[in-house]
């Protein structure tokens, strides 16, 4: 790998880096909110089947790939928001049951 490659990779490794710190920062109310339901769904799925586990995973992942823009700007129908918060604090709360967890806006979680 040249030097002017692994400069390249680094400058956008910090340039991601930068925007995820700026996101964070400007959605304070997020963070908080997952903080506090990412581990009660924790405990939800705590006797669920691990295959049961990865299939709901799944199901969650395309309600906030579809939705994400519900998450960061409230919808105009009622309930919409809500219920993608919800598919992603869901969603979150599965991966912490993979090996090491997962991270996201700066908070970590582990089952």
């Amino acid at each position: 790998m040249s030097a002017t490659t692994a400069g390249n990779e680094w400058l956008r490794w910090f340039e991601l880096k930068l925007k995820r710190r700026e996101w964070e920062r400007s959605n304070p109310l997020l963070a908080v909110s997952l903080e506090c339901a990412v581990p009660l769904r924790i405990l939800e799925h705590r006797k669920t089947d691990p295959e049961e586990r990865i299939k709901r995973a799944r199901e969650l992942a395309n309600v906030v790939a579809s939705h994400g823009d519900d998450i960061l700007y409230r919808s105009k129908r009622r309930g919409e928001s809500a219920a993608a918060f919800n598919a992603l604090a869901e969603g979150i709360a599965l991966l912490a049951y993979a090996p090491g967890g997962v991270t996201f806006l700066g908070a970590h979680w582990e089952a």
